[in-house]
């Protein structure tokens, strides 16, 4: 995850990972190959007035319209923090002077101490590629939206080598581009509550900003979703037949409908698919 603060990845208070949990990407050893002709003009990161800096749209983006944001490669994370340090320090040094300072210039929390850095900047500005993190340093400034705000979601096409961003409805020339650090399904108390801890801002989305009553509504959804969620993943146990599943699957895509969780549609869809094929139907 710009710098309301900016980032989707763990804080950097968070416990160092494990040698099989993390790889990270802090240096391109070998340029990336070129990403598709005009696709570095779908978006700008650009100075946004008190927020830091931020990903602008330069062109209108259709719905579902996929683009590459980034490349990058992956090397071992050490575990040991006298290793981690003067690893991280080695990958710096394979950098060029420009991707120094642009890496340099991420946010990361203000009372880290100087030999720690390198590893704080990792922490706040990586994402998840699958089985590995991985630092994208125009991604990294993209600012957080929560469910209904976010109008972009991302993905790492791991044969390909790219950062994908997928856009989750229209999304206009100049409006800025939003994803969400957090899991989508959470109360709106819960998620800033988790945003100002993790990331040291107050999140003023137009999620957040509902009216009360409107808000309450949302949070009763949410609810809604996480219980027929919890529900569906226990489909075994809980004797499920296959009609019941079908009814709990609808349920869930009507209430993530009303609340632009479109990002959980795909996750939905692959548990109605497992449970039916389990059901032989």
């Amino acid at each position: 995850m710009a710098r309301s603060k900016s980032k989707n990845a763990a804080s950097s208070s968070k416990a160092l990972p494990t040698l099989n949990e993390v790889k990270a990407a802090t240096a391109i050893p070998t340029p990336p190959p070129p990403l598709a002709k005009g696709a570095s003009s779908i978006y700008e990161v650009v100075d946004l007035p008190g927020r830091g800096k931020g990903m602008i749209a330069t062109r209108d983006i259709k719905a579902s319209f996929a683009f590459a944001c980034c490349a990058a490669c992956k090397t071992e994370f050490e575990e040991n923090p006298i290793q981690t340090r003067k690893f991280l320090k080695d990958k710096m040094s394979n950098l060029t002077a420009d991707q120094r300072a642009e890496y340099m210039s991420l946010w990361y929390e203000p009372a880290t101490p100087t030999q720690d850095v390198l590893r704080a900047i990792l922490m706040a500005n990586s994402y998840s590629t699958h089985d590995s993190l991985a630092v994208f340093p125009n991604a990294a400034r993209m600012n957080h939206g929560c469910a209904g705000a976010s109008n972009v979601a991302y993905s790492w096409r791991k044969g390909e080598g790219r950062f994908y961003l997928h856009a989750l409805r229209g999304v206009k020339q100049g409006e800025e581009l939003l994803s969400a650090y957090l899991d989508p399904k959470m109360s709106r108390s819960e998620r800033r509550k988790v945003l100002k801890e993790k990331y040291r801002f107050d999140c003023n989305c137009s999620s957040c900003s509902l009216p009360e009553a409107l808000s309450l509504k949302s949070d009763r959804r949410l609810s809604n979703i996480n219980g027929l969620f919890e529900c569906l993943m226990g489909w075994n146990t809980n004797m499920l037949s296959g009609k019941q599943v079908v009814e709990i699957v609808n349920k869930i895509w009507e209430l993530a409908e009303e609340e632009n969780l479109s990002t959980q549609f795909g996750e939905l869809a692959g548990l109605g698919a497992m449970v039916a094929a389990a059901h032989s139907e």
